[in-house]
């Protein structure tokens, strides 16, 4: 192959990268508004909008992974180690584009530590919650037999064996 030939593949490849890039960054973007949106949801209890909002992050990732996959590739054809060290091998326009997708991954990893931290005080909540409930009822074995009389658990394993 002569250089003539090779100029124009490794521009070509120089071109996916920067599409892929822009992929990549406006990817994170919508990951951050979908993450806000589950902070919101988990905030007001819906739960049918959270679960939404995670088929939405799941598909999303994936094509983050699908993005971040083509772009390793692509770096690789082009003998890039690392997108910072191709800033002066390509162009200024590399560099812009690879900080707004490291700034964004950021935002992205801090909104899914808060809705984490929401998730678990929710949680600690219910937990609480059904330890205070057990506990006024007296009996934290209590179940019910066919005519609606409580069982404790003694009676309960007394009911099953007969």
């Amino acid at each position: 192959m002569s250089h003539l030939q090779q100029q124009p593949q490794s521009e070509q490849h120089t071109q996916s990268l920067l599409q892929i890039l822009s992929e990549e960054n406006t990817s994170f973007s919508a990951m951050i508004e979908l993450l806000v949106e589950e902070r919101t949801a988990l905030e007001t209890q819906d739960i049918d909008e959270v679960n939404r909002l995670s088929q939405n992050k799941q598909k999303l990732t994936t094509k983050l992974e699908s993005c971040a996959a083509n772009r390793l590739k692509l770096m690789s054809l082009l003998n890039i180690k690392t997108p910072q060290s191709a800033s002066s091998q390509l162009s200024e326009g590399l560099a812009v584009i690879w900080q707004q997708i490291l700034d964004k991954a950021a935002e992205c990893k801090k909104c899914n530590l808060i809705n984490g931290q929401i998730i678990q005080i929710s949680r600690n909540s219910l937990q609480r919650s059904m330890r205070l409930l057990k506990s006024e009822s007296g009996d934290h074995g209590l179940t019910y037999g066919s005519h609606g009389q409580a069982l404790t658990q003694r009676r309960s394993l007394e009911a099953i064996r007969a």
